[in-house]
């Protein structure tokens, strides 16, 4: 095949790809048809999706659509509208019984669409905050995508194990939204992932205070742009993932060294307790441990920049610690060693390398 053909065909096939492609809306003033419930809602017979009749719940607009569609969410609260603890129960709640029964979430993506809000997370709520769940969203799809950059939503805790996402799939990306728990104290997980091999991607959202920010499983993983604040926990990467991009301000630790071979670099921890750290992957006098990259990193403002609890030989170089020294006394963040724990700073950046993820919530 010549190159002209071959590109003409890959033209031809994406556009034709996209071609059965259509929009189902969402909205607050929208209707759901009764029960919600196949044949009912079904791609082409449903009665609601339209832009002029819009569904009421994101359940629904999911099931009216197929894969390739995308499901257009307009501004507003979606959930346990009663507030009775029992979604599904009244008309234009969300009904997670309908298309994943025992899910043990408020909402659930298992179809592989773009979910979108239309006018970003500030005005786009999903409240599992009355719904004893263990998650408020859970996404089972392979593909799709659920936000995006400016098109989002706001998630809180689900009022059973006070999480707010979990990803058991594959081939997802996952962006523009902010994750906030409505309670006064620091509880569950923002997001997580399962011990999966497949690819997702973690870009650009916002999670603030939550016991674990962003808890990530299975290889494959990137987390790009995010910001996490005022959590026990901010980014706790596992296995090989890419975390860069990533600002954390006030956590308790900030972005976690965990073993494996990570790839840490371009982000910023700025006043939290600790900038960046493991959590005593290396036993008490050094052992195999974190064996990735740390570097071309922010960390200042911090108690401690970088903490090494038993990591022999940790190489945390061309990073910026607060001053062109390097790291030690004020205005540098120091590194703290313990457990027999030693670490390589030299070369170090002798100036900010200016980390500022682009949100648009």
């Amino acid at each position: 095949m010549t190159l002209l053909l071959l590109l003409v065909t890959l033209v031809l096939g994406g556009t034709l790809g996209d071609a059965g492609a259509t929009t189902i809306y969402v909205a607050n003033n929208g209707i759901d048809p009764p029960g919600c419930a196949p044949p009912t809602c079904i791609v082409g017979s449903c009665v609601c999706g339209a832009k002029a009749a819009p569904c009421r719940s994101i359940t629904c607009g999911i099931m009216t659509a197929a894969a390739v569609d995308t499901v257009l969410v307009g501004p507003g609260v979606y959930g346990d509208l009663d507030h009775d603890g029992t979604p599904g129960d009244s008309a234009g709640e969300e009904s997670p019984g309908l298309n994943s029964p025992g899910c043990g979430c408020l909402l659930a993506l298992n179809k592989a669409v773009k979910l979108l809000s239309t006018n970003g997370a500030a005005e786009t709520l999903i409240d599992g905050t009355t719904v004893a769940s263990n998650t408020t969203v859970l996404i089972i799809s392979n593909g799709g995508a659920f936000g995006a950059p400016g098109k989002g939503f706001f998630i809180t805790q689900s009022n059973g194990n006070k999480n707010a996402m979990v990803i058991d799939a594959d081939d997802v990306a996952i962006r523009g939204n902010q994750l906030v728990p409505i309670l006064p104290t620091s509880v569950g997980i923002g997001m997580q992932t399962v011990d999966s091999p497949g690819s997702v991607v973690i870009e650009g959202n916002q999670v603030v205070g939550w016991a674990t920010a962003i808890y990530v499983q299975g290889p494959n993983k990137i987390l790009r742009n995010n910001v996490v604040a005022f959590n026990g926990s901010g980014i706790v990467p596992a296995e090989t993932a890419l975390v860069t991009g990533n600002v954390a301000v006030g956590n308790r630790l900030g972005i976690v060294l965990e073993t494996g071979a990570q790839t840490i670099t371009g982000n910023a921890a700025v006043g939290n307790v600790y900038g960046f750290g493991n959590h005593g992957i290396g036993p008490p006098g050094g052992g195999a441990a974190f064996t990735g990259t740390f570097e071309k990193n922010d960390t200042f403002g911090n108690i401690c920049g970088l903490t090494n609890d038993g990591v022999i030989g940790l190489v945390a170089d061309k990073n910026y610690w607060g001053a062109s020294s390097g790291p030690g006394a004020d205005p540098a963040d120091p590194v703290c060693e313990s457990s027999g724990g030693t670490t390589t700073t030299v070369p170090f950046a002798k100036s900010l390398i200016k980390v500022r993820p682009a949100l648009k919530p």
